[in-house]
């Protein structure tokens, strides 16, 4: 990767800050012995050619991450990638220019430092120095921690856990969709939350009022009635 200018830098700064994605990763074999870690650095658009002239200037490679075949309406989206190398050497170069992100880069420059000593010290045979470990551990913690929305923090064996909530006060249940976790996920979007709903009745013309805002029928008697009629309907049956 050449140099960048200086307006290269910043700009790059600026797409970093909006469409970049900065992480380290963790794994943990199933046979023991020290955990993995692993970074990822990507720029996320739906505008290839975008992406590939940001290639001319940083390198890494460009995949398609988007767009499934059984959605017709959907836009294919695509991700710029970087190694090692290439994510140190920009980072450095615009970590000046960063707002938005300039915590995250900071760690993931801390990462490569510490990643380095591991390789360095790691001897055939034998598990990685407990202190690096530690901090590679605590670099992984906090970036997930600044990069996750609605966060509650437990612990488990392998040290602390963070994890989605349910966005309602005094409600720990974990995340289901739209912030609310299964049960208010049904009484606040399914139900259309837990106000009453004034309706009239579609079968007898009755009004009534129901914690449901789709319902339509005031009784299970107008629901059998209104069903059985649409039935009679479909069949043509007298």
């Amino acid at each position: 990767m050449d140099a960048l200018t200086a307006e290269q830098a910043a700009y790059l700064a600026g797409v970093i800050d909006g469409e970049g994605h900065l992480a380290i990763v963790r794994a943990v074999k199933a046979s023991g012995g020290s955990p993995r870690f692993g970074f990822v650095a990507k720029i996320t658009n739906t505008k290839r050619e975008w992406l590939e002239e940001l290639q001319t200037w940083i390198g890494g490679r460009v995949y398609q991450t988007g767009a499934s075949p059984k959605r017709l309406n959907s836009r294919p989206c695509f991700d710029l990638r970087l190694i090692g190398a290439e994510a140190r050497a920009m980072l450095t170069q615009i970590r000046p220019y960063v707002r938005l992100k300039s915590r995250h880069v900071d760690l993931l420059l801390r990462y490569f430092e510490v990643a380095a000593m591991r390789r360095a010290s790691n001897l055939p045979g034998q598990l990685s120095d407990p202190s690096i470990i530690a901090e590679l551990d605590q670099l992984h913690v906090e970036m997930k921690s600044i990069n996750l929305r609605g966060l509650h923090q437990t612990w488990h064996q392998g040290g602390p856990h963070l994890h989605r909530q349910c966005r309602l006060d005094g409600c720990e249940r974990p995340h289901l969709s739209n912030g609310y976790c299964k049960t208010h996920y049904k009484k606040h979007v399914e139900r259309g939350g837990p106000a009453w709903h004034e309706r009239a009745c579609v079968q007898c013309g009755k009004p009534f009022v129901s914690k449901r805002s789709y319902a339509i029928c005031c009784s299970r008697r107008c629901v059998n009635r209104h069903g059985y009629l649409d039935r009679k309907r479909v069949t043509g049956r007298s």
